[in-house]
């Protein structure tokens, strides 16, 4: 059995992040303290490596919470400068993958009606076998 792109993609958020910020998949718990990131896989054309595709795309997004503004513009662009240079290879139960950013959008801080700032990075991968 192979591996998922969600395999592929947690490790390389935790290594490049988890130093400056919590890093959760798809939601983050109501106790989270700022600065964390929530990333989620939004779309994918055959997003299980394990059924015999040799390539595929991935769109992802990684939503950015911060206590202040300035703190969240400078995580966000971390977040967006880290996902442009993203070109790795992963190997893990006998499957090598190959990562390579498509296309990269970041968008402005807001604050929402709680008290954190979120800015979003939407990016799209291609992977190969």
């Amino acid at each position: 059995m192979g591996i998922s792109i969600e395999q592929v993609i947690m490790p390389e958020i935790k290594t490049a992040f988890s130093t400056s910020a919590a890093v959760y998949y798809e939601a983050a718990p109501s106790t989270a303290k700022p600065p964390f990131l929530v990333w989620s896989l939004v779309d994918s054309i055959n997003d299980g490596l394990e059924l015999g595709s040799r390539s595929g795309i991935a769109r992802l997004q990684i939503d950015v919470y911060s206590g202040n503004e300035f703190q969240g513009a400078s995580l966000r662009n971390s977040v967006a400068r880290w996902a442009e240079s993203l070109v790795k290879t992963s190997t893990g139960t006998g499957t090598s993958v190959r990562l390579f950013p498509d296309s990269v959008s970041e968008r402005s801080i807001r604050k929402g009606d709680d008290p954190l700032y979120r800015g979003v990075v939407d990016f799209t991968l291609t992977w190969r076998e």
